[in-house]
């Protein structure tokens, strides 16, 4: 606990010291903008970007919302940071199983990355979010099923775990691919840098109380069922932060988004 309050505070002090200068200010493109055919874009002046300043946005709830589902977020995560022991405790000795599964989950992260941005072109950011924090619930839910039998891994008793650590993959590539999306949505292109890089640090805020929130709940209860079980309720209040955010951010932004079709 003593570390997480000192990655807390190292986040926030950080924070203030964020570098001011922006890419306009090089002659470059603003951070979030799209470029015109005429390369319009490149001159344009960076304060009539709609979105949010950051003055506004700290005083918006909507933001403050989506901070916290960065945290909710980075606390689900962080079992990653205790994954290899669920794997250990819930297929026994077997350490066959035990390497393919953790060998599974490790390789279909790469695989998701750009699965998921083909998602996010498709149908938007909120139902990318629906439908692979969905998947990583129904990981959550499997987990404490799993045999802790050696004997109980044979080749069609695998299918179900390895599933499971697919799923999982999805959920964890899923927590650094949305947010700056998701982001981008609720507070537009003004001061997206500077939000961003603020955002983020409440999903590293937490990682950090996260991985020994899942440590006590080992330690009170002897498994990690409880916090097995509890992550998916977690996990659908991030996707109804977001969505709330990313509708209704946009109303109380400093300069007022274009009107668009695009879906969310």
């Amino acid at each position: 606990m003593t570390m997480a309050i000192v990655l807390v505070t190292l986040s926030l002090i950080a924070t203030v010291f964020l570098v001011r200068n922006t890419p306009a200010d090089v002659g470059l493109l603003p951070y979030g903008a799209v470029p015109g055919e005429n390369e319009e874009a490149r001159s344009q002046d960076p304060t009539k970007l709609p979105g949010f300043v950051l003055r506004d946005a700290l005083r918006s709830p909507w933001f403050w919302l989506l901070a916290l589902a960065f945290v909710l977020i980075g606390m689900i995560v962080s079992v990653t940071q205790v994954l290899a022991i669920l794997l250990k405790v819930y297929t026994g000795e077997n350490i066959s199983a035990f390497s393919l599964l953790l060998a599974t989950w490790t390789f279909t992260l790469i695989l998701w990355k750009p699965l998921l941005g083909i998602i996010n072109d498709k149908i938007g950011v909120i139902w990318m979010m629906t439908i692979t924090l969905g998947l990583m619930a129904v990981g959550f839910l499997y987990l404490p099923q799993m045999s802790t039998a050696a004997t109980g891994f044979g080749a069609m008793a695998m299918a179900l775990p390895l599933m499971a650590m697919v799923c999982m993959s999805a959920g964890v590539s899923n927590a650094t691919v949305a947010p700056p999306l998701v982001l981008r949505q609720s507070v537009g292109a003004r001061d997206y840098s500077k939000l961003l890089s603020l955002g983020l640090s409440f999903y590293y805020i937490g990682n950090a109380l996260g991985a020994p929130l899942w440590g006590t709940i080992q330690t009170v209860t002897g498994n990690y069922n409880l916090g097995l079980y509890a992550a998916p309720i977690i996990l659908a209040v991030i996707v109804i932060f977001a969505l709330l955010a990313a509708k209704n951010g946009p109303k109380q932004w400093t300069n007022p988004a274009p009107t668009t079709g695009k879906t969310l």
